[in-house]
């Protein structure tokens, strides 16, 4: 494996300049040819693997959402026995982190958990909601918002078809309360969606 003393171009979409102390502990590229879209590294004293993939558009982003909810739904598997309300107040108490300015971070649920990874911001939160709706087996949506009808998306909540009902879960924010919106969206659009 290469470690490479500075950040190398191939890597600048994912880490943007990483001259924050929290992603620099360790970054190389795998030389083997089988791998090559794969970034090995450690971040306080944790190993992660990460894909890259340049996010195309907010539907694009969706899918990708949706498809680690699936392939990793079971790193959620320990707090199975928790209540929807219970997993949503647990989910919420993961320390938040601010993805950095210009990059996207989608990460599996297990490095949410992990409350030390790069990202835990509101679309790593809903894939962890993702995560247990699939292990419920219960239908689920990933919703891009917006406070402002002229302005961008810029937030991502899910909502869970739970007991015949759709449900509202965004623990994101600290005032967030289960089941409801902290602001009414001026426009949202579903950007990926599990049937069960």
């Amino acid at each position: 494996m290469k470690i490479f003393s500075k950040t190398p171009k191939g890597l600048y979409e994912l880490f943007g300049r990483c001259n924050d102390s929290r992603y620099n502990d360790y970054i190389g590229r795998c030389n083997d040819y089988r791998c090559n879209d794969y970034i090995y590294g450690y971040t306080k004293g944790t190993p992660f693997l990460l894909t890259v993939t340049k996010l195309k558009n907010v539907r694009h982003t969706g899918d990708l959402m949706v498809r680690l909810a699936r392939r990793y739904y079971g790193d959620v598997a320990p707090q199975a026995s928790m209540t929807w309300p219970d997993y949503f107040e647990f989910i919420k108490n993961i320390p938040y982190n601010r993805d950095p300015h210009n990059v996207e971070f989608l990460q599996r649920p297990l490095y949410t958990l992990m409350g030390n990874r790069p990202g835990g911001d509101c679309d790593d939160r809903a894939i962890c909601v993702g995560a247990m709706a699939i292990l419920r087996g219960e239908p689920f949506s990933f919703v891009a918002m917006g406070r402002y009808p002229d302005k961008p998306l810029h937030h991502v909540a899910t909502n869970v078809m739970i007991e015949g009902k759709w449900r509202h879960i965004d623990p994101t924010y600290n005032g967030q309360v289960f089941g409801k919106y902290l602001f009414p969206p001026a426009r949202q659009m579903v950007i990926g969606a599990w049937h069960g």
